[in-house]
């Protein structure tokens, strides 16, 4: 399997990534480490663009749930930007894992509702 590729930018206050390609057990370790550290303490959240990534098996999934938590513990919110029709919004949603971040259809939502989140009117 091809690693994944990973584009981080800082939008203000919340850290924008994109991942693409495909993303097993083999990435998890590296990508969450490169994510955690791409946030500095002062944004409101991260937003995981995965519309261009085209697999992700159960370490995947496992790493977002303790990225999520990571971030919860400084007061900071994980989002995961996904198309409606991507099979991997429907692994999220069979995971539970929407419970835990916010899930939005594209990165504009997600950095919308992480800053509507922050300000309290969510």
């Amino acid at each position: 399997m091809a690693r994944p590729l990973i584009e981080i930018v800082q939008d203000n206050e919340v850290v924008v990534a994109r991942l693409a390609g495909e993303f097993d057990f083999a990435d998890a370790d590296r990508v969450s480490t490169e994510l955690i550290s791409a946030t500095p303490n002062d944004a409101i959240g991260l937003v995981l663009d995965l519309s261009e990534v085209s697999y992700i098996d159960s370490s995947g999934v496992r790493m977002l749930f303790d990225l999520a938590g990571r971030l919860d513990v400084c007061r900071q919110r994980l989002a995961i930007a996904l198309p409606e029709s991507s099979t991997i919004r429907r692994l999220i949603k069979i995971t539970k894992l929407e419970e835990v971040v916010l899930l939005c259809a594209s990165q504009a939502e997600c950095i919308e509702g992480l800053r509507e989140g922050a300000s309290g009117s969510v």
